[in-house]
């Protein structure tokens, strides 16, 4: 199916982190982290391109850390049209951290990506998606801090993450700071039973391209558009494997590496994407 210029524009993000951010048992061991190779190079290079072939925009959920230590790439995403956001400064939690202590972490990650940009980020996603609706603190630091829309709600539950009585359409949450978008990821509900995840990560990888192409032209027809998540480490089948990692992780994070490239190719040839921030003010309104 080639593109058309009628097309419903779908929404392209990227958790940007190293592949040990991404793995529970390697993501708090922070003074391990410099023993552990660094291998954003990889992921990063093939999206890059792919993206540029395809004609593509992303939204760059970006860990301050990261951000930090790789500056050159940070502004090659800046210089080729992608749209930094931010990520925690270390791969936090948020459901592990206070209000007080997600302030500064916010502000932390924010001069991350400001003092390499000159830009200030205006987007935010949780590592691990650990928002939960009962942190009612959250969106009123980011809006203090002038962020301006969020996706870090899963309406689904798992034993790592999830709010399954988060909302499954987008909507703004008002705060006394300003109001904030807010994205939740989105899922099908089979029969009004149950909320299935599709569109990246894990559930990327281990659907075939038909099922996620069909998938995501059924929301397309209803004029809805679908958000797409991914991770760098998601497109090097080469990273490390540490012997320590859980039964969980040796599917949840390495099941499909082979064939993502493969896949993701596809997914950029069939639709269109932008950056999240280019996305409309939903119609629905939350205090």
């Amino acid at each position: 199916m080639a593109k058309k210029p009628g097309d419903v524009v779908n929404y392209m993000s990227i958790d940007f982190e190293e592949w040990y951010h991404g793995l529970t048992s390697t993501s708090t061991r922070y003074d391990e982290w410099p023993g552990y190779e660094d291998r954003i190079e990889v992921g990063h290079r093939f999206l890059l391109e792919t993206f540029e072939e395809f004609d593509v925009k992303a939204t760059y959920f970006t860990v301050g850390k990261l951000a930090r230590d790789n500056p050159d790439i940070i502004r090659e995403l800046a210089a080729a049209g992608h749209e930094m956001g931010l990520h925690s400064d270390m791969h936090n939690r948020i459901d592990a951290m206070t209000a007080d202590e997600f302030r500064q972490n916010l502000a932390d990650n924010i001069k991350a990506i400001k003092d390499i940009t000159q830009q200030t980020p205006k987007g935010y996603r949780c590592p691990f998606f650990s928002m939960n609706s009962s942190l009612s603190w959250f969106w009123e630091e980011l809006a203090a801090q002038g962020v301006e829309f969020d996706s870090s709600l899963f309406p689904i539950k798992t034993p790592l993450y999830g709010d399954p009585s988060a909302s499954r359409v987008p909507y703004v949450q008002e705060t006394k700071n300003g109001d904030v978008r807010e994205f939740p990821m989105p899922t099908l509900r089979p029969l009004d039973l149950f909320d299935l995840p599709f569109a990246g990560g894990f559930y990327f990888r281990a659907l075939p391209y038909w099922m996620l192409k069909a998938l995501t032209q059924w929301f397309n027809a209803k004029g809805k558009p679908v958000i797409y998540y991914f991770h760098p480490w998601e497109f090097d089948p080469d990273q490390p494997k540490p012997s320590f990692r859980t039964p969980r992780e040796r599917v949840s994070h390495y099941w499909g590496l082979a064939w993502n490239r493969q896949k993701m190719r596809a997914l950029c040839r069939d639709f269109n994407f932008a950056p999240m921030g280019s996305a409309p003010i939903p119609e629905l309104r939350k205090s």
